[in-house]
């Protein structure tokens, strides 16, 4: 791509992601998803403004979103796959976590987070209830889930050669990490750990995947809270980015502390190799989110994880990296 290209094409991406959320938004997937339609029978159907039906018709046609002939709209086989709400594979819920307003607002004031080191809005991360996480607890399953399954399936032996199995989810969200392990394992149980509002949803998770029976909740500050134990398996998932090394640590030791010897910690995060910068382009875009969101945070390395673990009381680190993912699962025994 040419450098002008490269440039007007860059600045521009905003307006594919605010299409294609209001596309989802709309209904206009789903409807397509039952039959396809001209602009004035969508307009009809979902209740909009004609002009606007068209415009954005065509607009989801110029970004190969869906397909036009003759008038007729249907779905492009990549929305066919991944927008039909009928299909296994359905992400119209993703738009939710991955274009919310909280992360639209903080990162439209990047310049001042720059200038500043650190968080410009009012609402961020470092506040237990930061409204986001309600808001990915109830739609993130799209994207946990399927990571929960490869991550459950690094333990599945060792986990199937234990008489009981006390799983410990700091910071759980949705909770799919510790359900999905307990759908696989019928000896286990888990405590949830997370604020009162989030846990709301996560018992509704864990009804949904047949684990309530086998599911308690702790509410409050991880940090703080008295987490019981012992346990013979603690998950820190998606959260440890947020944190100092030194809050890091913390936590880490917490953990440890609840945790039988010979217990597992596994680590889920997005996380950058000790290499080029420009081989690791997810970790560092998600870097900037955590500038705009955290005092601390960013994707930390391999490296990282390794220090941190060889000083908090855990070995024999395994580090586990997934197909067409840049999240890594690392797993390391109690000292």
């Amino acid at each position: 791509m040419q450098a002008p290209a490269y440039v007007i094409q860059t600045l521009l991406a905003y307006k594919k992601s605010a299409l294609l959320r209001a596309g989802i938004e709309l209904g206009v997937f789903a409807r397509l998803a039952a039959q396809p339609a001209t602009a004035d029978e969508i307009a009809r159907d979902l209740e909009l403004a004609p002009r606007g039906s068209r415009i954005l018709l065509n607009a989801l046609v110029s970004i190969d979103a869906l397909e036009e002939a003759d008038g007729i709209y249907r779905l492009a086989p990549v929305t066919a796959e991944t927008l039909d709400p009928a299909r296994e594979g359905y992400l119209g819920n993703v738009s939710v976590c991955l274009t919310s307003p909280w992360e639209w607002e903080a990162m439209g004031r990047l310049p001042d987070a720059v200038r500043r080191g650190g968080p410009v809005t009012a609402e961020h991360v470092d506040k237990l209830d930061f409204p986001y996480f309600e808001e990915f607890a109830v739609h993130g399953t799209a994207l946990s889930g399927p990571m929960a399954a490869r991550v459950a399936g690094t333990i599945d032996d060792w986990a199937a050669q234990r008489e009981r199995l006390h799983v410990l989810d700091l910071a759980c969200g949705m909770g799919v990490y510790g359900f999905t392990i307990a759908q696989r394992h019928p000896q286990a149980r888990v405590w949830s750990v997370d604020s009162s509002e989030v846990l709301k949803i996560t018992e509704k998770h864990a009804a949904r995947m047949g684990v309530a029976d086998r599911a308690e909740t702790i509410a409050g500050d991880m940090f703080t809270l008295d987490l019981g134990g012992p346990y013979d398996l603690v998950l820190i998932t998606n959260v440890l980015h947020h944190y100092s090394p030194e809050r890091a640590t913390e936590l880490l030791r917490r953990a440890a502390a609840v945790t039988n010897p010979g217990g597992k910690l596994i680590l889920v995060g997005l996380t950058a190799d000790d290499g080029p910068v420009r081989d690791n382009p997810d970790a560092h875009l998600f870097s900037l989110l955590m500038l705009v969101w955290t005092e601390y945070g960013e994707a930390p390395s391999v490296g990282y994880f390794q220090r941190l673990l060889s000083s908090t009381g855990y070995k024999d680190m395994q580090l586990h990296r997934h197909a067409g993912s840049p999240f890594r699962t690392i797993i390391a025994d109690r000292a």
